[in-house]
C-alpha cells in the first residue's frame, strides 16, 4: 500500500478515536465523519462540531430531518465550510423548497438540498 493511503487510513483511525468524545453520536456517524475528513486530510474539532450541533437545532423545529440521525453529520460537515451558518441557511432553503415541491421529508432530502 502506498504512502498516501496509509496516511490516510492512520488519520481515519485518529479521527475516530477523537470523535469518540462525542458521546451522544452513534458508532456509524463517529465512523462516518472520521473517514470524510480523512479524506480531506483534516482533522475533527471537537468544540466547533458542538457549536454547529447547537447551531443547527437553534435554527430548525423540534423534529426537522436536520435534527435526526444526521445532526452530527451536518454539525462535522459544516465545520469545513468557511461560512457554515450561510451554506446552513441555503441548504434549509433548498430543503423547503423541494419539501413545497412534493419531496417528502428524509434525511435523504437533507443531503439533496446540500448537493
Amino acid at each position: 500500500m502506498d504512502a498516501f493511503m496509509m496516511d490516510r487510513i492512520g488519520l481515519m483511525v485518529n479521527n475516530y478515536r477523537t470523535l469518540k468524545r462525542l458521546h451522544l453520536a452513534d458508532g456509524y456517524s463517529q465512523r462516518f465523519i472520521a473517514m470524510y475528513m480523512a479524506a480531506y486530510g483534516t482533522t475533527p474539532d471537537i468544540e466547533s462540531i458542538q457549536r454547529q450541533k447547537e447551531d443547527i437545532r437553534a435554527s430548525v423545529k423540534l423534529f426537522s430531518a436536520f435534527r435526526a440521525d444526521s445532526l452530527y453529520f451536518w454539525a462535522a460537515l459544516l465545520t469545513l465550510e468557511p461560512w457554515p451558518q450561510k451554506v446552513f441557511s441555503e441548504m434549509k432553503d433548498v430543503y423547503y423548497k423541494m419539501r413545497k415541491a412534493g419531496f417528502s421529508s428524509s434525511a435523504y432530502l437533507t443531503v439533496a438540498a446540500y448537493t
